[in-house]
């Protein structure tokens, strides 16, 4: 049998496991990695105060949330408001085990309520929730859409993004591109 644990971590140490190429976390989504969260609550502030939980299984990391408490509830650290998508960094195969996990360390830790505005409907907090041995722990959860974000898929290539735009966009894409390019040196960031 595994032994599961939770851990409050820092900021530096979320920003470690985002560093480790080898950890099997999946941060697919730009809104919950390190320098973003930073940028964010640096200009924007923290809807609450930040609280960053670690889920281990025998010793490695499984998953990380990237949540702010205020008062008993839990939010997604970040603002929605720039924030289109948010969720939990989870190893692949392990959504159950570190959402039951994050469930458990909250209550313990006076939670009440999670109030999580920016789900993709394929987030890995919501695969988490489907695990049936959390069930007749959440019979008081309810979800609801908020809202609807309208996707696309993008191409290969900055040409070909720039080729599907009517003319007008696409004068407005270059002329924004000079005003950034104009406003100083840019500098790219490169994931871990």
């Amino acid at each position: 049998m595994s032994d599961i644990s939770t851990s409050i971590i820092s900021a530096e140490t979320y920003e470690q496991l985002w560093r480790q190429k080898d950890s099997g976390l999946n941060w697919d989504c730009l809104f919950v990695l390190p320098f973003w969260l930073e940028t964010v609550c640096r200009h924007l502030g923290a809807p609450g105060e930040p609280y960053r939980v670690a889920v281990w299984e025998d010793g490695q990391v499984v998953g990380a949330a990237p949540l702010a408490l205020e008062g008993g509830v839990a939010r997604f650290l970040g603002r929605p408001s720039v924030c289109d998508y948010q969720d939990i960094v989870v190893r692949r195969g392990y959504a159950g085990k570190v959402v039951g996990a994050l469930l458990e360390h909250l209550a313990e830790h006076g939670v009440h309520r999670l109030e999580l505005q920016t789900l993709h409907p394929g987030a890995s907090l919501l695969k988490g929730l489907e695990a049936p041995s959390l069930h007749p722990a959440l019979s008081a959860m309810h979800l609801e859409a908020e809202d609807v974000t309208f996707e696309t898929g993008l191409p290969a290539t900055w040409e070909e993004y720039l080729l599907q735009l009517d003319g007008k966009q696409r004068h407005e894409v270059r002329r924004k591109m000079r005003r950034l390019e104009a406003a100083g040196p840019l500098e790219k960031v490169l994931p871990r």
